[in-house]
């Protein structure tokens, strides 16, 4: 099964099929063009049929040009009553009838979240019709729905009536985050539909469509053979049976999450074509100790693992295991062998002609780029380590162990910069421990669908088995758990750009798929300089000479970045009242988006939750050079604050106290100097106590000023100041904190609030006059100051891509 092998026509189709519908994705065509370009294209390869070379390029064009026009129809092709059309950039309040179509997640309140937080349960809607004044209308659509309450009453397949606020999905709000607008385009979905409580949806029964009766019949065996593993084993191996074995993955707790994650082993929890491999080998043995002929063994192997994959609701990568499963068992009676490439490319014919959008999926582009390297290295691997009668057992065991891991390292090496770009981090763990669990969790699949069939009909059998898998499942676990905390886990890097991806995967293919020595020199010579001009752009410093000032969108909370010229980092405050490690990781990918990889100093304003809930868990996982307050900070005997010090002494972080007047010394070319609070100042509460931060470069003067209010406010009223450049509003905005005349005093051209409500930025504007310009995080995402060295500031916002202008 070599994947060079000359004969893969198929190959060559699905390749330019990808080709138009990535050419539909980055510069769309009118679909009437497309299909013109595909009839010329069809028309000149009947012309010129006879002559081998134009008749196949006029064949691919034409391939190529209905790849554009597929991706054209599944995003343009909307009908008059599509849900897409009502959705605007504002909120709208509806009511909808529809069907659920995926099994509803309880997600449970983040840890240490105030009490007013509750959990809150998501699921997938089909709608058929919205009502207006209570009458329904025909609509078609998909949106997200997220309830603001634990609901066990849904089920999949249920008929039902919502009411609650349609919007459109968000981009990404801060540097490096997650574009929730283009993954769930990409599943066809343009919508989210909030809703308050369950209290707000009536569900009328399970819907009569024979798809929903299928459907709902899927989720119930899912949930079935959930119940069935929970019986049978301990509650942490049950848990990651039901992930592995059902794809039931909302019990995995973030830590569990997490460890896999640091142990590059995160992929054998979601399930691929390894367990649709493992299921359809463990039919085969089965079929042949029941001495069953041929023909009844590729039936019964097609069944098992057709059902398995529409348990598995069709995942790309178990549609993609599938389909070569059946092709290889189904030619292997006729002693026909399927070509590798042949049969991997009618997969991705097959999911992308269905799926256009997976073409962008890391999931399916991972999971084909893990084959094809399998396919491709291990034949090599068989080459390189040979094995033959006259070795002995142990030897053929080392031999295959060692062909195994070369094996491993391939796989490992290709999808290794896919998974930089999508993830931002890479795990060499995996390099060594994926060898040690493979098999172990191929074993533990074996006796997972064992258990699955048995379980309910042989009692004594399913409790023998479920002990067997409890044990194997908690070794696997403790081979993670030493793996996450090894020096080798889970390393994050900043992610390579797209066109950089493209020329890799493009030099890689044609290494593979030529045959002549020296072009393959030279593709070799090609991939070497890409990785290391890839890797030196990676880790390059940011530019220098100029200071950027990011006010990252943490909810109703504050994580201010300040990047010095000399590529020095402070940050000021790391908390929210939201989930505290989600906001974690935002500041984490912000800093490695602009290849950060140290917090030269961490200052915490002031001692409430919402600004520093999320520094313990920042310093375990990024370095931090200093951790810098106020005396009023421990002052306030909350056991958090007194956790958060004594973790940054055991990191390895100097704690310091600062008071007015003092100056923190990060660039000689900036100066940062503490305004608040006075050595000799107590204020009663702890936002009049806030650390406030004036920073000034090339003239400009920029004021963090965390919760500032009240006596604290007067205070610092009392002294003189310069007209300032920008400001963060105090206390998120308050009107409280944002009085006329800390107007005056401050005179600022911009006001940026972090977090804030919707009716924030109207209430500021009659308070600062019409003057500066107001953002807030809530409604521009992540907000940018950049001051160049010659003094020139520009503002820049995640969500509007336009640029403010500068003032001069």
């Amino acid at each position: 099964m070599d994947i060079s092998a000359p004969r893969s026509p198929l190959l060559a189709i699905a390749v330019a099929f990808a080709t138009g519908i990535a050419w539909d994705l980055h510069r769309p065509v009118p679909g009437h063009l497309a299909l013109a370009l595909a009839a010329a294209s069809g028309l000149a390869w009947h012309h010129w049929r006879e002559q081998r070379r134009p008749a196949t390029a006029c064949l691919l064009l034409t391939v190529v040009f209905f790849g554009a026009y597929r991706q054209h129809a599944a995003r343009s092709l909307t009908a008059t009553d599509a849900l897409a059309r009502l959705i605007t950039s504002d909120r709208q309040l509806v009511q909808l009838d529809g069907v659920i179509i995926a099994t509803p997640q309880i997600r449970p309140p983040p840890p240490r979240s105030p009490s007013h937080h509750k959990p809150t349960t998501r699921t997938k809607l089909r709608v058929e019709s919205i009502r207006r004044c209570g009458v329904p209308q025909p609509i078609t659509g998909h949106l997200r729905v997220t309830i603001r309450d634990a609901t066990t009453e849904l089920v999949m397949g249920d008929r039902t009536t919502m009411t609650g606020w349609l919007e459109r999905p968000p981009p990404a709000r801060n540097p490096g985050g997650w574009d929730t607008r283009q993954s769930l385009s990409r599943q066809g979905i343009h919508g989210i539909l909030l809703v308050k409580s369950a209290l707000s949806i009536t569900v009328h029964g399970p819907s009569t469509r024979m798809a929903d009766r299928f459907s709902r019949f899927q989720s119930h065996l899912r949930h079935s053979g959930s119940r069935m593993l929970s019986r049978h084993l301990s509650p942490r191996a049950a848990t990651v049976a039901s992930a592995m074995l059902l794809g039931v993955r909302e019990e995995l707790d973030r830590d569990l999450r997490e460890m896999f994650i640091r142990s590059g082993t995160i992929h054998l929890l979601a399930i691929s074509g390894l367990h649709v491999g493992l299921l359809a080998s463990l039919v085969w043995v089965l079929a042949r100790l029941l001495r069953f002929g041929s023909f009844t063994t590729t039936a019964a192997i097609v069944v098992a693992v057709v059902g398995y994959a529409l348990v598995a609701e069709l995942r790309p990568s178990v549609l993609r295991a599938t389909i070569l499963v059946i092709i290889g068992v189904v030619g292997r009676p006729h002693h026909r062998r399927a070509s590798a490439a042949n049969s991997l490319a009618l997969a991705a014919l097959v999911i992308l002609i269905i799926r256009p959008g997976d073409l962008q999926s890391p999931g399916a582009q991972l999971s084909f780029l893990a084959v094809s390297a399998l396919v491709w290295s291990a034949p090599l691997a068989s080459r390189l380590v040979p094995i033959s009668g006259a070795h002995s057992m142990l030897e053929r065991m080392t031999r295959r162990m060692f062909q195994a891991w070369l094996v491993g390292v391939a796989i490992w090496s290709v999808t290794a910069p896919l998974v930089a770009a999508r993830f931002g981090l890479v795990a060499p763990v995996g390099l060594l421990v994926n060898v040690l669990m493979i098999p172990l969790v191929g074993l533990a699949l074996w006796l997972g669908f064992a258990l699955l069939t048995l379980g309910g009909w042989l009692p004594a059998a399913g409790w023998a088995i479920g002990g067997l898998l409890d044990h194997l499942l908690i070794a696997v676990l403790t081979i993670a758990e030493k793996s996450a905390s090894s020096p080798l886990a889970f390393v994050a890097i900043p992610a390579p750009p797209s066109s950089w991806l493209w020329l890799f995967y493009s030099l890689l293919a044609a290494l593979v798929t030529c045959r002549r020595q020296r072009l393959r020199s030279l593709c070799l010579v090609g991939i070497a300089a890409t990785l290391t001009g890839g890797l030196a752009t990676a880790f390059a410093p940011p530019q220098p000479n100029r200071l950027v000032l990011t006010v990252l969108d943490s909810g109703h909370g504050g994580a201010i970045l300040l990047e010095c010229p000399n590529r020095s980092v402070l940050l000021f405050d790391a908390g929210t009242l939201g989930d505290s490690r989600r906001l974690g990781e935002t500041i984490r990918r912000a800093l490695w988006h602009r290849r950060h990889r140290r917090i030269d100093a961490l200052v915490i304003s002031h001692a409430d939750r919402d600004h520093f809930s999320s520094a313990t868990w920042l310093i375990d996982r990024f370095p931090t050079g200093s951790l810098v307050t106020s005396s009023e900070f421990l002052d306030a005997q909350q056991p958090e604050t007194l956790d958060l010090c004594a973790n940054a002494s055991r990191a390895g972080a100097s704690v310091e106290l600062v008071v007015a007047g003092d100056h923190l010394i990060l660039d000689p070319d900036v100066l940062i100097r503490v305004r608040h609070p006075p050595d000799d100042f107590h204020g009663s509460t702890d936002n009049s106590n806030s650390v406030v931060l004036e920073i000034t470069y090339a003239g400009r003067r920029i004021l963090l000023t965390g919760d500032l209010e009240d006596e604290g406010q007067q205070q610092l009223l009392g002294r003189v100041t310069l007209p300032l450049d920008v400001i963060l509003a105090p206390h998120h905005g308050s009107p409280r904190a944002n009085t006329p005349e800390w107007a005056n005093w401050s005179q600022p051209n911009w006001v940026i609030v972090s977090g804030g409500r919707d009716s924030t930025t109207d209430a500021l504007r009659q308070c600062y006059g019409p003057g500066p310009v107001i953002l807030s995080t809530r409604r521009h995402g992540a907000v940018s100051v950049t001051v160049s060295d010659t003094g020139r500031l520009s503002v820049t916002t995640a969500i509007s891509t336009s640029r403010v202008p500068a003032t001069p």
